[in-house]
């Protein structure tokens, strides 16, 4: 007589990132980012070196992509995919 088994349910635990495009200008900074899974980025714009605000985008992102605030003391899983600076010469079309 044969017996009927049941495989074990697999499941996966994603451990999302934030992904993160930098553009920097002498006036302005422009951001996307993204979680790499096929959504749509988020385009953002703030005031060249207003790192504050930068923060704030990042969160926003966070919240918008539904991934946790990192706490203080706690290392924030946040990934920084691309850097590009327009005085260099570099432009983000020109980098896959």
């Amino acid at each position: 007589m044969a017996t009927a088994t049941t495989p074990n349910a697999v499941t996966a635990v994603l451990d999302l990132v934030l992904c993160i495009a930098f553009e920097l200008g002498a006036s302005k900074w422009k951001m996307a980012f993204s979680t790499g899974l096929g959504q749509q980025p988020r385009h953002r714009e703030v005031a060249a070196r207003d790192l504050e605000a930068v923060q704030r985008e990042i969160d926003r992102a966070r919240a918008r992509f539904e991934l946790p605030v990192s706490r203080r003391g706690e290392r924030a899983k946040t990934v920084v995919g691309k850097l590009v600076g327009k005085r260099q010469g570099y432009d983000s079309s020109r980098i896959p």
